[in-house]
């Protein structure tokens, strides 16, 4: 279950925590508070030269506070819960796109790097999508068991085509070729670095070692 977001104060919150430690004291939110007021009164007169009503931070919050109740009453219960999800989703997105900016940077990878991370990533993705198919197959999913058959006729299909295009002689090669793959570093190693001479000392070592023991009483 995601957490919900957390919400952070208001301009008219943070102005007023502002205030508490000017009067408090601090010389820092002191000459803050200075810059604010005078910021508002600048923003006053120019409006009142334009013939504008302006509004201070605190009365524009109280005004919008006011809009968004009156405007939440007028909505229906369906459209309240879309306008709250909406609203859930924006904090979550500010707060990911914050989280994101305050993260260290990406290392730069080369481009043998990032495709080897584009392989593993989709090499991931093929492994979840399988576990979930399987996991729906085994729930019953009518719809995920006709994408398996059908998957699985595709490969069969694809398989017995490359094997029809290739002639006996080429299965045969293709499969002595598998078999040298496979044992060629315990055979080559052993066997063709060795003289006839070599062999046969080595039988002949192999023979003494296996019966010597039991030869030995006898004679």
């Amino acid at each position: 279950m995601e957490e919900p977001p957390v919400r952070k104060p208001t301009q008219a919150e943070r102005y007023k925590a502002l205030r508490a430690q000017a009067r408090a004291g601090d010389a820092v939110a002191q000459a803050q508070v200075d810059a604010i007021n005078a910021g508002n009164r600048a923003s006053a007169a120019k409006a009142q030269a334009e013939g504008r009503k302006y509004r201070y931070p605190a009365q524009k919050a109280a005004y919008r506070a006011r809009a968004k109740a009156a405007w939440l009453l007028a909505l229906t219960p369906a459209e309240a819960e879309d306008a709250r999800q909406r609203r859930a989703r924006l904090a979550a997105a500010k707060l990911k796109r914050e989280a994101a900016a305050a993260a260290p940077p990406k290392p730069v990878l080369s481009a043998a790097e990032r495709a080897v991370q584009a392989v593993a990533l989709n090499l991931a993705r093929n492994r979840a999508a399988y576990q979930a198919r399987k996991q729906r197959m085994a729930a019953g999913d009518p719809v995920a068991q006709a994408r398996y058959e059908q998957r699985l006729a595709q490969n069969r299909q694809r398989i017995a085509a490359k094997a029809v295009k290739l002639t006996p002689e080429q299965r045969s090669d293709i499969a002595r070729q598998g078999a040298l793959k496979r044992w060629s570093d315990r055979i080559v190693p052993t066997v063709t670095k060795l003289t006839p001479e070599q062999r046969s000392e080595r039988a002949r070592q192999g023979a003494l070692k296996r019966w010597g023991n039991r030869a030995a009483p006898s004679e």
